[in-house]
């Protein structure tokens, strides 16, 4: 049972007009996240997972009249869709990566930068393992473990949320 602890968002506005406006009128704004997970499993009674996700976005836009610039604010932004994106990004990055792991085998190259990369991987800091193996990739000579290298890089880039780039691997 995914339980939603607490959700906390703060939306501000600040105009940005420039006094020598010239019909235009901007502002920035700021949107910002707080919000808490727990997974309980209801079988045994206990509690699986507990997390807390913070996020924070600024971003500009611009409209003819204030009229147009709350249309703007009330309809188009995207500020919270974003944050709401970061969030199951945040929470889905965890479970798949555990559940990956349990289907999918790292292969086993044994060097001093791929071992790095293994505990890297483990420790689900992907962004850490893709560069131990981008330059791993670049340095090793032998083919197999070449290949071997980047499998390992093309599921970091996935789990990362890449699929593109794990595609090109």
């Amino acid at each position: 049972m995914l339980v939603l602890e607490y959700f906390d968002t703060d939306f501000t506005v600040r105009d940005l007009t420039s006094p020598n406006n010239l019909g235009a009128i901007l502002f920035q704004g700021f949107a910002k996240a707080k919000v808490g997970i727990r997974i309980y499993l209801p079988k045994t009674q206990s509690l699986f997972y507990e997390n807390g996700f913070t996020f924070s976005k600024t971003y500009r836009e611009a409209a003819v009249s204030k009229q147009l610039l709350l249309g703007k604010l009330l309809f188009e932004t995207d500020a919270l869709k974003y944050v709401s994106y970061e969030l199951g990004n945040f929470v889905g990055r965890r479970f798949v990566a555990h559940k990956t792991l349990e289907d999918r085998v790292l292969m086993k190259s044994k060097t001093t930068a791929t071992e790095r990369a293994e505990r890297q991987i483990l420790a689900q800091d992907y962004d850490n393992a893709i560069a131990t193996l981008q330059e791993a990739c670049k340095t090793e000579q032998n083919a197999s473990k070449k290949a071997d290298i980047a499998h390992n890089l093309d599921y970091c880039n996935e789990i990362d949320g890449d699929l593109e780039l794990s595609k090109n691997g």
